[in-house]
């Protein structure tokens, strides 16, 4: 193997030598380089530099798994909130250098205990990261959900054109959700609760908006669940409570 690299190397070596006249220093004398003593360094050489090459190339893997589990939620694999609320202020500045819109959403997964109650923590997991796929799937490219906790998720719709495009969001959303899922032998019909927020309409801070959201969604939650409300829609008196 090391007289195989031993071309290559010497002329590495001699690329990173200052530029001299042949006179002054010559290349080294490929000739003579089946010296032991010449061979032996030039393996220990080589061996080093394709160590090191090793070592930088699992430090970056590493710098990028750390950011991964920074941003990232562990079970679904979805942004967590610190990436979601990342992306979002760059969507919100964008947003008001352009006067555009954007939506955000608020989901809770109806009477998801009662999963975890009858058939155990691990397929309350399972349930929760074919879910996370679902929602990920239907989203346009481009927009952005998140795991919020539990079994919340929190979707950004940027760049819509109004009420309409949310609606449709929605809609796409409830109905990609609402098709049977089945874990181990077990079919389930899961159900949604979505609260919607519009930028600017609903608020111009981005706490303002996640607020907003979740108020309808609490509303939705008392009123009948398994369906989308808009803030706007809420009477003083609901918002109030």
């Amino acid at each position: 193997m090391c007289r195989r690299h031993l071309p290559a190397f010497f002329l590495l070596l001699a690329a990173w030598q200052p530029s001299c006249s042949a006179a002054d220093r010559p290349l080294p004398a490929l000739a003579h380089t089946g010296s032991p003593a010449v061979l032996l360094l030039a393996c220990l050489s080589l061996a080093s530099l394709l160590y090191a090459l090793h070592l930088h190339r699992r430090l970056r893997l590493s710098e990028g798994k750390l950011r991964e589990l920074a941003t990232h939620d562990e079970l679904t694999g979805l942004p967590n909130r610190m990436l979601f609320v990342e992306f979002a202020r760059k969507v919100l500045a964008n947003s008001n250098r352009h006067g555009s819109l954007f939506g955000l959403l608020y989901m809770d997964l109806d009477g998801f205990k009662n999963v975890n109650d009858k058939h155990g923590h691990n397929v309350g997991d399972q349930v929760l990261q074919a879910v996370a796929l679902r929602i990920d799937e239907t989203i346009r490219q481009g927009d952005m959900v998140a795991r919020g906790g539990g079994d919340e998720f929190i979707i950004l719709l940027d760049s819509i054109r109004g009420r309409a495009s949310v609606e449709r969001a929605t809609d796409r959303l409830l109905a990609a959700l609402g098709a049977p899922l089945e874990i181990g032998g077990v079919s389930f019909a899961l159900r949604f609760s979505i609260g919607a927020a519009i930028f600017p309409y609903d608020g111009e801070s981005l706490d303002e908006l996640i607020q907003k959201a979740n108020q309808a969604l609490l509303a939705v939650k008392k009123t009948g669940k398994g369906r989308c409300a808009f803030f706007d829609e809420l009477s003083k008196e609901t918002v109030e409570s």
